[in-house]
């Protein structure tokens, strides 16, 4: 009788795991694997390495809010105060940027848990996506940056995760 009890547990513990929603990724993670992919590019154009910045992260930490919130990918929001990558880099005290971009994108969500080979897989893709699309690339490579951050935010509903890149030069 005990192992007929083991086993229903077993099953019923199989059966429920299947339908857990996905929860975990580490940011920070994902965050530096973009980032070195990025310079690993601007190292092969001859450019200088892209530095972490609080305010830099903030206003794409913030966008990416903003873009999963709606559920809408796009480089401009509503709030005046927040319109443009550049108004959000102000917004968060970045006032002595004078040049900023942004890379903006979602993807799907595969995996309820993401471990370090999967975390590279993604990264790969969200820098693929954008190394496709001339405006993005642009930014990647554009000589006159020095800065970049990342923002990441995720949908839930539809499993999907929004990834922002904010560049700027002092």
């Amino acid at each position: 009788m005990r192992t007929v009890f083991i086993l229903l547990v077993s099953v019923f513990c199989l059966s429920a795991s299947s339908t857990v929603k996905f929860t975990a990724i580490n940011r920070d993670e994902l965050r530096h694997e973009i980032t070195l992919l990025v310079n690993e590019l601007r190292k092969k154009k001859n450019r200088s390495q892209l530095r972490y910045n609080d305010t830099l992260k903030k206003a794409a930490q913030h966008h990416s809010d903003y873009v999963a919130k709606r559920d809408k990918l796009t480089h401009y929001e509503g709030y005046y105060k927040y319109r443009s990558p550049k108004d959000r880099v102000k917004a968060y005290g970045g006032t002595n940027f004078g040049t900023v971009g942004e890379n903006v994108l979602f993807t799907t969500l595969d995996y309820t848990t993401y471990d370090p080979a999967k975390i590279k897989a993604l990264a790969k893709e969200a820098f693929d996506l954008w190394y496709k699309s001339p405006g993005h690339y642009k930014n990647m490579v554009f000589k006159d940056l020095s800065y970049a951050d990342i923002g990441i935010a995720i949908h839930y509903p539809k499993k999907r995760i929004y990834i922002t890149q904010v560049f700027g030069e002092k």
